[in-house]
């Protein structure tokens, strides 16, 4: 059996989150980059398959990586009060660096509207979920026990799918009515990250906690199979898992359509079988990237942990080079082919923060010590 410190971080989950990433800066570079009489190739609907994996895959992610913090904490004793403080600090930390982000962006960019510097995008709902979990480890003195955990987890992700179309509609009637009274508008915006509210919300807990919830049952699983020494037939019973619960999930979003009618939206009953068709894009992630990390060459290897590790960092790098005023020499201007070499500049230039971020000054002098030391060897005779 592993030691119960080894249990803090699984380093599957970095090398999933650093696929993810990866996936996530081409789709976002070539769905900015591309020109719209160019976004009916194949090679485009190519990129747009992968790229409706990252969100999914981050917040069932983010479930994992808390359910692997939860038996850490039982192994190690502590108790769940402790653990659910941690994790409350953990998810408004990212959740304000959230707003921190769209303050960044509207210096780049120039003021708009409230709408731009307080809405509820990815950065919100990741830590609003892990918030949202930790509050389900309860709060006792004693060590959490996961299958209490979890029976709460589960619950909370299937009452906020199903409750998803009533709030939506609710987020609605605030978007339209907020600017009737004052009252109305900061209650508009305070509801953001949680429902939808059109025009403010990009990302809602409800429903996209359940993503998260269903990562944490995935990743309890997974970290009881490799407290056992199971590494890579987990993994693929959860890819399986994945590939069947997208399908299923694609089906019932199909058939609630034709049944209700209407279009799909967060307001329409059709949301829960969405929610689950995603859920198994994220499962697919979590369960095929480790996999694939795996099969690299080490170096290759390093760099997909690395992204894994500082993904917000990745994330909050790129999109102002993707749909920002910096990328106006860009936007909507090329093929796929001709914009396939930039996004590939993106990403190494990403890498660059991102190890910036995790090594900080060191790789700096590094850095310079190693051009300084080129210098030289190609000014001697």
């Amino acid at each position: 059996m592993a030691e119960p410190s080894t249990l803090t971080r699984d380093p599957r989950i970095d090398q999933a989150r650093g696929i993810a990433c990866l996936v996530m800066v081409q789709g976002h570079a070539f769905d900015a980059w591309v020109s719209p009489e160019h976004k009916a190739g194949s090679a485009y609907l190519l990129t747009r398959v992968f790229a409706t994996l990252p969100l999914p895959a981050f917040l069932v992610l983010a479930g994992a990586a808390v359910a692997y913090r939860t038996r850490a904490a039982q192994h190690r004793g502590e108790s769940a009060w402790q653990l659910r403080g941690a994790l409350l600090r953990r998810g408004l930390t990212v959740t304000g660096a959230g707003y921190l982000v769209n303050a960044g962006y509207v210096l780049l960019d120039g003021w708009e509207s409230w709408s731009v510097l307080l809405r509820a995008d990815v950065l919100h709902v990741i830590g609003l979920s892990i918030a949202a979990l930790g509050l389900c480890t309860g709060g006792t003195t004693g060590p959490p026990r996961c299958s209490r955990v979890g029976t709460r987890v589960l619950a909370l992700g299937a009452t906020w799918t199903v409750l998803c179309p009533l709030l939506s509609r609710m987020g609605s009637w605030l978007s339209e009515s907020h600017g009737d009274s004052a009252a109305i508008h900061v209650l508009a915006f305070v509801g953001a990250p949680f429902i939808d509210v059109p025009g403010i919300t990009q990302m809602p807990l409800v429903p996209l906690f359940a993503w998260s919830a269903i990562g944490w049952l995935a990743g309890a699983w997974l970290t009881l199979h490799r407290l056992h020494g199971q590494r890579d037939r987990p993994l693929l019973l959860i890819a399986g898992m994945g590939l069947i619960t997208s399908w299923l999930g694609a089906v019932g979003t199909d058939l609630s359509l034709q049944v209700l009618g209407g279009t799909l939206s967060r307001r329409h009953g059709a949301i829960a079988f969405n929610v689950i068709e995603y859920a198994g894009r994220g499962l697919l992630v979590l369960g095929v990237a480790p996999l694939l990390a795996a099969r690299l060459p080490g170096r290759a290897r390093n760099v997909v942990v690395h992204f894994g590790r500082a993904s917000l960092w990745a994330y909050v790098f790129h999109i102002p080079l993707c749909y920002g005023r910096l990328a106006a020499p860009f936007k909507a201007r090329m093929e796929v082919e001709t914009a396939t070499p930039y996004v590939i500049a993106l990403m190494v230039v990403s890498y660059a923060v991102v190890v910036l971020r995790l090594q900080g000054p060191s790789a700096v002098q590094q850095i310079i010590r190693r051009t300084t030391l080129a210098r030289r060897t190609s000014e001697t005779p």
